[in-house]
């Protein structure tokens, strides 16, 4: 069944001179069949002989050159796709940067609805990092998603929107890994991961508006 792995790199913060990130990167990677994902994180664990219980997160990996240049490779030649949405905090407007934690994701969310196509969407399955599995962040992006869907005449939205542990969700790593290396190709950082896997990327779109098409 279709899956949705979500995962952002940056954070919700808007004060930028205590260590707030200028840019908050949502990714929403599609596969038709988790268990392609998650059978490629394991064989590499093996391989790079990690520990089974190693959890794949870009800031962790970025200092590993080898264990980096294995996963991206490998990663680029597995079916999957991604639409991601970039938001340049330092220029949103008063109203956005005064959003709350739910209210903020659940736009950014809106934004990606509107790009992904109604047949990509319709009953499929969404898993984001949050083990409750059952918690007021949940429940307040459920709300935002199906206005979101209703808004644009959407029929048919997700089966189910769901929360999973990271530490134990390969799928959710790997989008861990592209959410990291997007936001150090727009930052103007180290590009390589990303070039690996640009032709996976279905849009990528930026707020304020830039150029909405794959870098």
């Amino acid at each position: 069944m279709p899956h949705f792995f979500v995962d952002e790199s940056g954070n919700l913060g808007f004060v930028f001179d205590a260590g707030s990130s200028a840019f908050f990167i949502l990714v929403l990677l599609k596969v038709d069949d988790p268990e392609k994902l998650r059978d490629f994180i394991r064989c590499l664990r093996k391989q790079q002989t990690l520990s089974e219980k190693y959890e794949f997160k870009y800031r962790r990996v970025g200092s590993r050159r080898v264990l980096r240049t294995a996963f991206f490779t490998g990663l680029s030649r597995l079916d999957f796709t991604v639409w991601a949405l970039v938001v340049d905090k330092r220029r949103l407007s008063p109203g956005l940067a005064a959003l709350d934690r739910i209210g903020f994701y659940g736009w950014a969310m809106g934004e990606l609805m509107a790009a992904i196509p109604a047949q990509e969407i319709a009953g499929s399955i969404m898993v984001l990092d949050d083990p409750t599995r059952s918690s007021k962040f949940l429940d307040g992006l459920r709300v935002h998603v199906s206005r979101a869907l209703r808004a644009l005449g959407r029929r048919e939205g997700f089966r189910k929107i769901t929360g999973y542990d990271a530490a134990r969700e390969e799928a959710l790593q790997c989008a861990d890994m592209i959410a990291g290396a997007l936001a150090d190709h727009v930052s103007g950082g180290d590009s390589w991961a990303y070039e690996q896997i640009a032709g996976k990327f279905a849009i990528v779109l930026h707020r304020p508006e830039k150029e909405n098409l794959p870098d």
